[in-house]
């Protein structure tokens, strides 16, 4: 297991064989950061669960279009966004290796013990 914690853009580029080729060496990485987007796109698309406590709309928009555009519509995920974050250390857990009708989608709480599935009713764009 290893942990990476937000690194300047430079250091970035030394993480990313843990990200393309730690799963073929059965590593478990973890990267922890405080904005979606200041991590690289590289690591961005190869992570298989992305958990999101609350974001700026801004990022809502950005994250709509890399992961949840294939899904859903946007005001699904907004209201979905709205829901998982409506109370205090709740957060948005989208598994990339699920299907959208499956577990992709859950809103969970600070202990994981109870995670609410969500299937998207709209289609995407």
């Amino acid at each position: 297991c290893v942990v990476f914690d937000d690194l300047l853009d430079s250091n970035q580029k030394l993480i990313e064989p843990f990200f393309t080729r730690g799963r073929h060496n059965d590593l478990d990485v973890y990267y922890l950061s405080q904005s979606y987007y200041r991590v690289d796109r590289l690591i961005r698309i190869n992570s298989n669960i992305v958990i999101l406590f609350k974001q700026t709309i801004r990022d809502v928009e950005n994250i709509y279009r890399d992961i949840a555009g294939f899904d859903m519509s946007y005001d699904e995920f907004k209201s979905l966004c709205r829901e998982a974050w409506k109370e205090k250390y709740n957060y948005l857990e989208i598994n990339m290796l699920e299907d959208k009708n499956g577990k992709k989608y859950k809103i969970c709480n600070e202990s994981n013990i109870e995670c609410k599935i969500f299937n998207p009713a709209t289609d995407p764009f």
